[in-house]
């Protein structure tokens, strides 16, 4: 399902599936982060998520410039979009949770009962795809009504949902 184009295909046309359902008053997890990841969290914020979590592999980044990342380049800092911002407003704090992932996903009679995250941290190997080092024993967190949404970002312009609870 491409949830940010049902998002505007509702918005434009009245007609058009409501992507409301899929997100409200459900606990919403969303894989990664970046412009898309944001599109994301404001949408489900402001479709009636009862929670919003963004998780991110990566370490926070600095709110200021390092040594490592002076002018000319681009600027590698913190950023806070409105979705995050939106985010925070309700609920009180960022959304974003770094150096996360989900290890593992329980369901029962199709209904998704438990995520598991683990908290992971880069190996400082270079090269394509950052290896991620196992951090701490993963987590389990208990779900009523969980919905997984996995943004895959510009390379294909579309977020997927990947998995929710009815």
């Amino acid at each position: 399902m491409d949830f940010l184009t049902r998002v505007t295909r509702h918005l434009r046309d009245a007609q058009a599936e409501d992507p409301t359902p899929m997100v409200k008053g459900r606990d919403v997890v969303i894989l990664g982060g970046g412009d898309t990841g944001n599109d994301c969290a404001g949408s489900c914020v402001r479709l009636g998520a009862k929670s919003v979590m963004q998780l991110e592999m990566m370490p926070r980044p600095p709110v200021a410039r390092t040594e490592q990342n002076s002018w000319p380049q681009w600027p590698k800092t913190l950023k806070t979009d409105y979705g995050q911002e939106e985010a925070a407003g309700i609920w009180g704090a960022d959304p974003r949770i770094y150096e996360t992932t989900i290890k593992e996903v329980l369901t029962e009679n199709g209904h998704i009962t438990k995520v598991r995250t683990a908290a992971v941290r880069p190996s400082g190997k270079a090269g394509f795809g950052v290896e991620m080092v196992r951090k701490q024993p993963p987590a389990w967190r208990p779900a009523r009504s969980w919905c997984i949404i996995f943004p895959l970002g510009t390379e294909c312009g579309r977020m997927r949902v990947l998995l929710c609870t009815a």
